[in-house]
């Protein structure tokens, strides 16, 4: 006797609304996460914002079908609008935030430079008189980069203190200009493989600080911070990669703005500690030899130490930056 046919098992409602919610899932945080990387700087990348919109919204669509079919149309409808909607007011209003963060960087970008000319011997009667002791003195901090033939001043907006910045120029009190200088060590000429030479200036960089008050020019301030100084020795050989440059610790803006401080807001100068070494350091220290770059040629340099530093000629780099 035969055997009735089985009827064929029907699929899982229950295996399918979680592999579709799974799936959803996933594409909805890839769209977030899109989303965020395009928003989460001060100018938002507007072209990161469809590929966000295209994973999110397929993703949410698939989670509300699930919840729509698992329940009924009115929850899936109901949280589709509601994440839409949510998303929505975060992408215009992150748009909005950075715009105007924008427009007012750029104000005051713009506002700064009107002090060039400040820095280049000029007078501003038009700024705030200079109050010591009564709170913080609103401050312009331009910054001269490039040779002096060749270079430019530049607004040093972005590393300031917050609270050091002016409105405007009219409440102005202090006019910093920061320039930089470098003296050559060393120079140090090394043939190449291909029958040339290459120069290997080592480099000691000064920076210099000078801070005004704004509405009459009368100078507060003269600072010159040298940096670390090079070695005076040219290394046996060197690589083709290597920079033109040796340096060691050249001065950083942070610096100008310590030696100003007690002046902005009435606060002493910070005073740095030197660690003390341990006797493993030192000793460490004692035993170290150094070594020159490996390079596939050896050849003596073609100068030697020179026994006073030289000032760089003006239509070199200065390689120092804000």
């Amino acid at each position: 006797m035969q055997s009735p046919p089985v009827p064929p098992v029907p699929p899982n409602p229950k295996k399918l609304n979680i592999g579709l919610l799974i799936v959803g899932i996933l594409l909805f945080g890839l769209g977030m996460y899109i989303l965020w990387h395009a928003t989460r700087s001060t100018y938002v990348k507007t072209g990161e914002l469809l590929p966000a919109g295209g994973f999110g919204f397929v993703g949410l669509l698939l989670c509300s079908g699930v919840l729509a079919k698992r329940f009924n149309k009115w929850v899936g409808g109901a949280v589709f609008l509601v994440v839409t909607g949510g998303l929505m007011a975060y992408v215009v209003t992150s748009i909005f935030i950075a715009d105007s963060i924008a427009e007012e960087r750029t104000a005051r970008f713009d506002m700064f430079r009107t002090f060039i000319p400040f820095c280049e011997g000029e007078s501003a009667e038009d700024t705030a008189d200079y109050t010591p002791g009564d709170g913080i003195a609103p401050t312009v901090i331009l910054a001269f980069r490039g040779s002096d033939a060749h270079g430019e001043w530049q607004a040093s907006v972005n590393q300031m203190p917050e609270e050091w910045l002016p409105e405007s120029r009219e409440e102005t009190q202090l006019v910093a200009c920061v320039k930089s200088e470098k003296d050559v060590v060393q120079r140090c000429s090394y043939r190449t493989r291909d029958g040339g030479f290459k120069s290997v200036e080592h480099v000691q960089y000064h920076q210099i600080t000078t801070l005004y008050e704004a509405s009459t020019r009368k100078v507060l301030l003269e600072h010159r911070q040298s940096g670390d100084m090079p070695s005076t020795k040219c290394a046996g050989s060197i690589s083709m990669s290597s920079s033109r440059e040796v340096t060691r610790g050249s001065p950083h803006i942070s610096q100008a703005h310590d030696v100003m401080r007690p002046f902005v807001t009435g606060e002493k100068a910070k005073k740095k500690t030197k660690k003390k070494r341990t006797k493993k350091a030192k000793k460490r220290k004692k035993n170290k030899r150094s070594t020159a770059p490996s390079t596939g040629w050896d050849e003596a340099p073609k100068s030697k130490p020179s026994p006073t530093p030289s000032k760089a000629s003006d239509d070199e780099d200065d390689g120092w930056g804000f």
